[in-house]
């Protein structure tokens, strides 16, 4: 398993709806890593700190999108939205799901990351095109995004776990640049 699977245990984690999502992705990302899962978890309060910190229904505390971090108003669908969707148009790129969420979302970006790593390894000139979207754009507002979650996360194990996992991946996706 490569750095795309990751990539895609990531983003199944922050793109879940329920507890059995939260408890999936979880013991996947522990089994790519393999780590212990800890099995007495209750799911229930990990599934209620998810939506606190990345869904709501208040104001989420560490919302999922680049805007938020990255536009002076913390705007979405504003410019950092923009330069974000003509990166994936200028690459060819289109988007599941497109226009049901921002392009700047946590979700969307980390499915560019996985097809630009995994393309990476047949045409070389993605891999310049991955570095530069990491460089320029997902590790400026992602380390943010942690930060924010992991002050916010309370007690929670399996959140907390996952977001120490993926503040790990993306130190090391930044030390490679």
């Amino acid at each position: 398993m490569g750095n795309d699977d990751i990539i895609l245990k990531f983003k199944d984690f922050f793109n879940s709806t329920t507890s059995k999502d939260i408890k999936q992705a979880y013991y996947d990302i522990c089994e790519f890593y393999k780590i212990p899962s800890l099995k007495e978890i209750n799911w229930e309060e990990e599934e209620f700190v998810f939506n606190r910190l990345f869904v709501g229904p208040a104001a989420p505390l560490a919302p999922m999108v680049a805007s938020a971090y990255l536009d002076p108003e913390g705007r979405i669908h504003g410019v950092t939205t923009t330069d974000v969707k003509t990166f994936y148009y200028e690459l060819g790129l289109t988007l599941e799901n497109e226009g049901k969420e921002p392009e700047d979302s946590l979700h969307h970006e980390l499915s560019i990351c996985s097809y630009l790593s995994q393309a990476a390894d047949f045409k070389p000139e993605y891999k310049d095109f991955f570095h530069k979207f990491l460089k320029f754009h997902f590790i400026i507002w992602v380390p943010e995004f942690i930060n924010k979650a992991l002050n916010n996360v309370g007690d929670s194990v399996a959140v907390r776990k996952v977001l120490n996992l993926f503040s790990d991946w993306v130190t090391r996706e930044t030390n490679k640049l």
